[in-house]
């Protein structure tokens, strides 16, 4: 009798690269919706009216060239709404500020964190 040797064919391996791609995708939707359940849990109903300022065309844009992060930032009524995304362009939190009265505080305050506003 001989012994042999079962070696992972093309299609074997094509199944597995598939499942790895898919675990892959799984993972990454997940964080996602992590990271925009962090800004809902930390700042509720803010979190929801700064996300205003994403298709606000008056909305300021500022970039923090150390994190590679962008602010989004508007007035809503009488508050500041700022949403900060990755360089991807993807939330990382939002919230609205309501102690600053005009936009001079507002570029004080993201400039504090790093921004500069580009828009």
């Amino acid at each position: 009798m001989v012994d042999t040797v079962d070696y992972p064919t093309e299609q074997n391996n094509a199944i597995a690269i598939f499942i790895l791609i898919v675990l892959v995708a799984i993972l990454l939707v997940v964080a996602g919706q992590a990271i925009v359940a962090h800004a809902d849990t930390k700042h509720g109903m803010d979190a929801q009216g700064a996300r205003q300022c994403l298709s606000d065309p008056n909305s300021h844009i500022f970039f923090n060239q150390t994190t590679k992060r962008f602010g989004v930032v508007c007035n809503i009524g009488d508050l500041w709404g700022v949403v900060i995304q990755n360089a991807q362009r993807e939330e990382i939190t939002a919230f609205l500020k309501n102690k600053m009265h005009s936009f001079e505080q507002v570029i004080k305050y993201m400039q504090n964190g790093g921004y500069q506003l580009i828009h």
